[in-house]
């Protein structure tokens, strides 16, 4: 065989290239990657689109609800483990949708502008549960006194990790490693992270395997089976299949609990998750150390 001329050599690259853009966008090559997006990948709306002001408003309340129960996950596991009383957990609660909200608004506006919402991450929860556990916490006896103090040591253990973190991002020492991070490690992490969760995840749905197969089931139902079915011309399925899901499901839960098929001891019944919106107030502004001054300690920290 005769090695490649020249010519040839120069021109693999851009074949390849050529090939693999056909191949991703078997379209016209006037058409810009917007269109070619659209067409062939069947996008509703591109990033740089914007819906009407209604379908984004249903859009960004499918979104919300997407994450409220994660986020509300976060809190009802950590605060009973602390001694929080329900009054407690749901000041806890309405503190992380404000900080989640805000922190949404400002990385939308003067930030990356991701289309995300910033929410609480798993991936702190067994360090925070190592904060938990130190018998520092655990020797105090009083439920409320290890609440604010384990609170308090948890504060400044986040603050100083935030530090470190905007230090490394400010001065750029992570774009020496970051040719070492490939999609691979990231997945691996990330697959990591979501079996740390799987016990706790389904932990949860075992309690009441009514509700948790009736939610999985519709949202599998609305996303792989029903994107292309149409309610007056309006793909419903396929916009809001979460959306969906959440509202039949919680309507189920409703009438069986009015209907008196579950107690109100029941982990199914919708009575038994009103305690803590019945203790909460109407209104509660969160603020900066409000269950006190931060406290440093190393173990924390490290």
């Amino acid at each position: 065989m005769e090695p490649p001329s020249a010519e040839n050599r120069s021109s693999a690259p851009s074949a390849s290239v050529t090939s693999r853009h056909q191949s991703l966008f078997p379209l016209s090559p006037s058409m810009t990657y917007k269109e070619a997006a659209k067409a062939n990948g069947k996008l509703k709306y591109a990033v740089t689109d914007v819906p009407p002001i209604p379908l984004s408003i249903l859009l960004g309340v499918q979104h919300y609800l997407t994450m409220l129960g994660a986020t509300i996950l976060i809190p009802a596991l950590i605060c009973p483990a602390m001694g929080a009383t329900t009054e407690q957990t749901g000041q806890v609660i309405s503190t992380i949708f404000f900080v989640s909200g805000l922190n949404t608004l400002i990385q939308t506006s003067v930030g990356d502008r991701l289309p995300i919402v910033q929410g609480g991450s798993f991936s702190y929860l067994p360090a925070v549960f190592g904060i938990i556990a130190n018998p520092e916490l655990q020797s105090i006896t009083d439920d409320n006194a290890r609440f604010l103090a384990t609170m308090r040591v948890i504060q400044g253990a986040l603050i100083a990790v935030g530090l470190i973190q905007m230090t490394i991002g400010y001065t750029g020492v992570f774009s020496s490693v970051l040719r070492f991070i490939s999609p691979i490690t990231v997945t691996c992490v990330i697959v990591a992270i979501g079996l740390g969760l799987y016990g706790i995840a389904f932990n949860g749905v075992s309690q009441c395997w009514t509700l948790g197969l009736t939610m999985m089931g519709l949202t599998v139902l609305f996303c792989l089976y029903l994107p292309k079915v149409k309610i007056c011309g309006f793909p419903l399925f396929d916009l809001f299949p979460i959306l969906l899901s959440i509202i039949l499901t919680w309507s189920l839960a409703g009438i069986l609990t009015a209907a008196g098929v579950w107690g109100e001891d029941d982990p199914c019944s919708t009575a038994s998750t009103m305690e803590i919106v019945q203790s909460a107030d109407w209104f509660f502004f969160p603020y900066p150390f409000q269950f006190g001054k931060p406290v440093f300690r190393g173990y924390a920290i490290v």
